[in-house]
């Protein structure tokens, strides 16, 4: 299950610079070839639209990371943020409350 973070359906890259403070990087090896606060972001260009998604682990990382055949570009932003408004952090919120009785 991935989790994205919404705006146009393209020009991703531009707003996510524009509205977070996002900046460019290179393909990640690791999710933690970044700073502990920063979040890694994979904007895919789909043929009719561009998914930004949130690379919350590195099995998550690892999946954007495959050759597809469409472009991506890697961005960091703040990790709360990116957390936050993909809905990861609602996520996590419901697993705490969720018991193994």
């Amino acid at each position: 299950m991935g989790y994205y973070l919404q705006g146009p359906i393209t020009g991703k890259v531009e707003h996510l610079k524009l509205k977070y403070g996002a900046i460019g990087i290179k393909e990640p090896d690791e999710l933690f070839s970044v700073e502990s606060n920063e979040a890694i972001i994979c904007v895919v260009e789909n043929l009719h639209f561009e998914a930004a998604a949130f690379a919350f682990s590195q099995d998550e990382l690892e999946v954007f990371k495959e050759p597809c055949g469409r472009n991506k570009t890697w961005l960091t932003m703040n990790w709360d943020i990116a957390s936050k408004d993909s809905g990861y952090d609602e996520y996590l919120t419901a697993q705490k409350g969720v018991t193994n009785d």
